[in-house]
């Protein structure tokens, strides 16, 4: 009835729409149900939200908490218990095959989205941190429960815009995925009305989004006049035919800004500060991780379309080994010499996220590297440079939100979060003290902490890079040598005031009490800090697998010359066979 219905609006056979309705419902649905589920969640909280019997916090985080869980086993479960396996394009190809012969669109060469193990860890890891989100909105007491239901909302609509950019594999997708979790943010940035923190955090926060959400768009509408698509594998290919740098070059910096925005990197992090230490707590953790990851999974995918596909013809205007190269030295040069001065923990957190965006560039100059380079040897260092960061923001991840829920326990006692309120934190409560001291250790990279792990990995892939004749990789593990140990003092510095500085007697004589879910947070964190050092080998298996799949130019593509005007040629003259 449907493909009557499209043959009768179009004038086309029935033939292909019924084809393509079978393909969608027996195939392609069903690797979006991820997103299809958390979008099922957002609907239903609304609901929820609505009925004055139901709208209990329990019962929305309940609700939100399986939206996110779901996802994961659905991801799981769809490939096995073989973690983070996807097929090489699985039916898509098959329908692909099908479309060739019928003489109509090419499926898997105009994807909007990518399906390989790349897109899946980072579904699974922006879920994952999803769900430490809602037990730190759960564990903060100042936030209002009277509108849960609104904030866990943009919470999951948030999710949804980073599970599709770590998908998306068209420009206009990738936009709008940056559009769909960066609204969201603004929002939740502000959430405490009454906050001016958080107000001017905000304000900040969606003026730098604005001008960095245009500049971009702007980069995206130069790139599709030049190469006539926004698919980026098709755009890599067609750009290396067109011999003008200079537009390339200023086009591609474009885009780069809308990525460096939400990876926080040098000169785009100006906004990180003011809006992680004016957003509630949870908010602030759930930026500094998953929004950089998503950011992250977008402009990788996007950098390695273009290195891969040799638009590099953009050289001497731009290099992505060099260009990624010095942008990492800059943000970690940076976040760690302005976290020194910052006398709010918040505060000296957020520019230690800055800092770590500059250590996970040093695995997306590997794959840039790999980019470059091409064929197998390329492929290798490609992946190996994913995988390293992929390792490297699971250790962020477990690290970053454990330090920031022992920032919200002291917060929630003293309403303060600046150094005095860690001042005698060892008397008050041991144990927290100890545990905050393991997860500010992995931070730094010390051993036995998963961020030590982390940081080998990112290592390793610098020193691979570097030793296949690309020398500035090896400048950029001096730098980052050099940014750890410059780490140490402002880490250090917390552990000082935590162990060994006296304290207000007021304050170190009553003790510090910290609910169960305070404890599931923050002991849970210390110890997989931990315990991931130990397990590391076998814990590196699903980033191992978090590989792009490429498609290489098709020899048909160039033997036809002009294959896109081929199809669409069969595809409009379809009515009058």
């Amino acid at each position: 009835m449907l493909a009557e219905a499209a043959s009768s609006i179009v004038g086309l056979p029935a033939e292909p729409y019924a084809f393509m309705a079978r393909a969608i419902g027996d195939h392609t649905l069903s690797y979006f149900l991820p997103e299809l589920v958390v979008a099922t969640a957002i609907v239903l909280v609304l609901l929820v939200d609505c009925s004055d019997k139901l709208r209990k916090p329990a019962m929305l985080l309940g609700l939100a908490a399986m939206g996110l869980c779901a996802p994961i086993l659905l991801v799981l479960a769809k490939w096995g218990t073989a973690l983070f396996i996807y097929p090489d394009w699985g039916h898509l190809a098959q329908a692909n095959e099908h479309y060739k012969q019928v003489g109509y669109v090419d499926v898997a060469g105009s994807s909007m989205l990518a399906f390989d193990g790349f897109a899946n860890f980072f579904k699974v890891f922006i879920l994952a941190s999803g769900l430490f989100t809602l037990g730190m909105i759960h564990y903060d007491k100042s936030l209002p429960r009277k509108s849960m239901g609104e904030l866990l909302v943009l919470v999951l609509g948030s999710v949804l815009g980073m599970m599709l950019l770590g998908s998306a594999t068209n420009l206009l997708m990738i936009y709008l995925s940056i559009e769909l979790m960066s609204l969201a943010s603004f929002i939740l940035v502000a959430f405490k009305r009454t906050d001016r923190k958080g107000t001017e955090g905000a304000l900040k926060y969606m003026l730098f989004g604005a001008v960095s959400s245009g500049v971009m768009i702007y980069g995206i509408s130069l790139l599709y006049g030049m190469a006539g698509t926004l698919d980026i594998a098709q755009m890599g290919q067609r750009l290396s035919q067109v011999h003008d740098p200079l537009a390339i070059g200023m086009a591609l910096i474009m885009v780069i800004v809308g990525f460096g925005y939400k990876m926080s990197s040098v000169p785009t992090h100006f906004w990180a500060p003011d809006a992680y230490e004016g957003a509630p707590t949870p908010i602030t953790a759930f930026l500094s991780v998953a929004s950089k990851a998503a950011g992250f999974a977008g402009f990788i995918r996007f950098m390695d379309a273009m290195a891969f596909q040799s638009t590099g013809n953009a050289l001497p205007i731009i290099n992505w080994v060099s260009l990624v190269a010095v942008i990492g030295a800059l943000t970690m040069t940076v976040g760690n010499l302005t976290a020194i001065w910052q006398n709010n923990v918040k505060r000296m957190l957020a520019y230690s996220s800055v800092a770590h965006a500059g250590y996970l560039l040093i695995g997306v100059a590997a794959v840039a590297v790999g980019g470059e380079m091409g064929g197998t040897a390329g492929k290798r260092i490609a992946d190996l440079g994913a995988s390293a960061t992929a390792f490297y923001l699971i250790a962020y991840c477990v690290m970053n939100f454990g330090a920031f829920a022992v920032v919200m326990a002291v917060a929630n006692d003293s309403g303060r979060e600046d150094m005095g309120a860690f001042e005698g934190l060892a008397k008050r409560n041991m144990g927290l003290a100890v545990m905050m001291a393991i997860l500010l250790l992995s931070l730094v990279g010390i051993p036995p902490t998963f961020g030590f792990l982390g940081k080998a990995k990112l290592f390793l892939a610098g020193l691979e890079a570097a030793n296949a004749g690309y020398p500035i990789m090896a400048g950029l593990l001096v730098i980052a040598a050099l940014n750890t140990a410059v780490s140490c003092y402002y880490y250090f510095r917390i552990m000082r005031a935590m162990f060994i500085d006296p304290g207000k007697e007021s304050e170190t004589s009553r003790p510090l009490v910290v609910s169960n879910t305070g404890w599931a947070l923050v002991g849970g964190s210390a110890i997989l800090t931990v315990a991931f050092f130990v397990a590391g080998s076998l814990f590196s298996q699903p980033t191992d697998d978090a590989t792009m799949v490429r498609r290489e130019p098709k020899p048909a593509l160039e033997a036809k010359g002009d294959h896109a005007g081929h199809d669409h040629g069969h595809h409009s003259g379809g009515g009058g066979k």
